[in-house]
Formats: structure tokens, sequence, C-alpha cells
């Protein structure tokens, strides 16, 4: 592991709480991005949430087209 850091929610309501389906207030903290060196120095990124946080992308511009 090189590199830690905490991901926050933006402004685009994307993050949500699993218990009440309530969006993460922009600026509060939702999980944890670090990164793994493989072979030839090759990072593989890995995102995991906070337990009872998920994710759920807005799908608008896909129904548009």
């Amino acid at each position: 592991m090189k590199n830690m850091e905490l991901v926050y929610a933006s402004d685009v309501e994307e993050f949500f709480y699993e218990d009440s389906n309530e969006a993460v207030q922009e600026g509060d903290p939702v999980g944890v991005e670090w990164d793994e060196l493989v072979k030839a120095n090759e990072p593989i990124i890995h995102f995991t949430l906070f337990k009872n946080i998920y994710w759920s992308p807005d799908n608008e511009a896909e129904e548009e087209i």
C-alpha cells in the first residue's frame, strides 16, 4: 500500500445511507481509496465504502439518449 485517502461526498447526490436512503451530505466521508503496487510498478486502485453507505450513480444522462 502506498497511498490512502478518505473520499468525501460531492454536491452530486450519488452516495446514500442504507438505513434511510437519504443522500450523504456534501463533504461527509463516504469511504477510503488506496493504491496497491503490482508488478512493474503498476498501481491498482481500491475503493471501499464505509458500512451503511451505498453508491447509486445518476442515470439521467443515460435516459436522455
